[in-house]
């Protein structure tokens, strides 16, 4: 049976299908450099900081929507602003989980690359970091007790013998001058055998603690540098192509090409004018090697 219903009865219902939740507002917004080639905007696109992720920092690495499907796209946030002249824009998702960001020099230096050598400043930035940091090989996070912060309500709760214990060593080392410690180790130092009474007292308010994220890497030794390196006589090319580049040092900006087949001895007309740079310690010069 075909049943006919008039516009009024369905009106409720039509406008209940078409409606659409409003996304969240934007605390601020946050220009961000995505690891891939877009000539559209190849310094960056616009994106909406939610509420929380209001701490957002430039330099961070984040995950945002891109596309018309709004696949998950990651990338770097290269500045941040108050206001944005666009009607719309996607909220940012959320914050790298392995914790990984840039400091302000090399944002900079990565504007530099992008312009000097015409490339996407994304994947200039995604260059700086390593494959192993952005899989979070040696990410360790540690779990700290805020000492510097004073430790207050204690005297109207009921403590247990080792949270009064764990009290009692904190503030130890808090009049040590001791700014935090890692909770497994203030519960050693309490004799407790697990963290639980640090959580607890957590958890009523007399402490306060931060986890701290950071990559270890495991220990290693350098050999030993042998003694009496034989010394290497130049040629006359090299010691031509050294006075050339060392007359350069300190008058600004250039740019020189090297040109010599392999074995012809350019590395070591490298490593004598780098001599040559850090050897004025007035000057305060550096070098850098890319290989």
């Amino acid at each position: 049976m075909l049943q006919v219903c008039s516009d009024q009865a369905y009106s409720p219902k039509v406008s209940q299908l078409f409606e659409q939740n409003e996304p969240a507002p934007a605390v601020g917004y946050a220009q961000v450099a995505l690891e891939q080639g877009i000539d559209v905007a190849p310094a960056g696109l616009t994106y909406g900081i939610p509420a929380s992720l209001r701490d957002l920092q430039v330099g961070e690495r984040v995950v945002v929507p891109f596309g018309r499907r709004d696949r998950p796209a990651r990338g770097f946030v290269t500045k941040i602003t108050a206001t944005c002249g666009l009607d719309k824009v996607k909220l940012i998702t959320d914050r790298d989980r392995k914790g990984v960001s840039l400091p302000e020099d090399l944002i900079q230096l990565a504007r530099w690359m992008a312009s000097y050598y015409c490339c996407p400043l994304g994947w200039v930035l995604a260059s700086m970091v390593p494959a192993a940091v952005k899989r979070g090989t040696g990410l360790v996070t540690r779990t700290h007790v805020c000492l510097s912060e004073p430790i207050e309500g204690s005297k109207d709760l009921k403590l247990t013998k080792l949270q009064a214990a764990v009290l009692k060593a904190a503030q130890q080392m808090a009049s040590e001058g001791q700014p935090s410690v890692e909770i497994r180790c203030l519960a050693s130092r309490a004799g407790a055998r697990t963290v639980t009474p640090v959580k607890q007292l957590v958890a009523k308010g007399v402490m306060s603690i931060r986890s701290h994220t950071s990559v270890q890497a495991a220990a290693y030794e350098l050999p030993a540098m042998p003694d009496g390196a034989p010394s290497i006589v130049l040629n006359d090319a090299q010691r031509s192509a050294i006075a050339h580049l060392v007359d350069h040092i300190g008058k600004g900006f250039s740019v020189h090409l090297l040109h010599g087949v392999t074995g012809s001895g350019k590395t070591e007309v490298y490593l004598r004018v780098i001599e040559q740079v850090i050897a004025d310690a007035d000057r305060g010069d550096a070098a850098l090697v890319l290989v």
